[in-house]
């Protein structure tokens, strides 16, 4: 091989390894702030769905397991994007072999706060998102809290209780954030939350996308 081509060769190789480089997906977990900002501003994972997570969403988590499990991500926001979901009947659906799947419950009005329990989750991340009319969806981190009962496996369900002298020390842990068409919440396992808060008297449309996290 003469040595002329043998250096064509390598320069070559060298472009598609710098190329190949720079198309894959920097870790998310690596990420500065800037670069999280441009990838949810950019808002590709969205998929071309028009309605945007709530601002309170933890974007570093969500980036991280978008890149860990895109196929199911992108699945449940198709099915946001897709689905009438106005039309659509109360009950439970099978979206991505049980790796993302949604339920649907019948509409109802939100009650009094001290009325709703608190519930976590510890396989599957909630994307909650209020199709029609208007209530309160209360947060506040897992670590602050007491179980209710022992964890359910089968349904992947915890309830629990604020621990009071953790709250007590961490004043505006619990943020009752308002939720409408606007936006979707999502909730990881860290975090504890409750939907179905009262804000107005009107029957309420939720859906929510269950996504496997593990």
């Amino acid at each position: 091989m003469s040595k002329m081509k043998f250096l064509g060769m390598m320069a070559v190789a060298a472009i598609c390894f710098f190329n190949a480089c720079k198309s894959e997906p920097k870790d998310p977990s690596l990420w500065t702030e800037e670069e999280l900002n441009q990838w949810v501003s950019q808002k590709e994972y969205l998929g071309g769905l028009q309605i945007a997570p709530a601002a309170v969403t933890n974007m570093k988590a969500l980036s991280e397991s978008y890149f860990a499990h895109k196929d199911r991500w992108d699945s449940a926001f198709a099915y946001l994007k897709n689905t009438d979901l106005n039309a659509i009947e109360p009950g439970t659906y099978d979206v991505l072999n049980k790796d993302v799947y949604v339920i649907v419950p019948a509409p109802y009005f939100a009650k009094e706060a001290d009325s709703v329990k608190y519930e976590a989750h510890r396989s599957y991340a909630d994307i909650q998102y209020i199709v029609s009319g208007k209530e309160f969806m209360a947060e506040l981190p897992l670590a602050l809290t007491s179980e209710l009962a022992p964890y359910d496996a089968e349904k992947d369900l915890v309830f629990v209780v604020p621990d009071s002298a953790a709250i007590a020390a961490n004043p505006g842990a619990i943020v009752m954030n308002p939720a409408d068409p606007s936006a979707f919440y999502v909730f990881f396992p860290d975090q504890a939350h409750k939907a179905g808060v009262k804000a107005d008297s009107v029957e309420i449309k939720r859906v929510v996308v269950k996504v496997r996290l593990d």
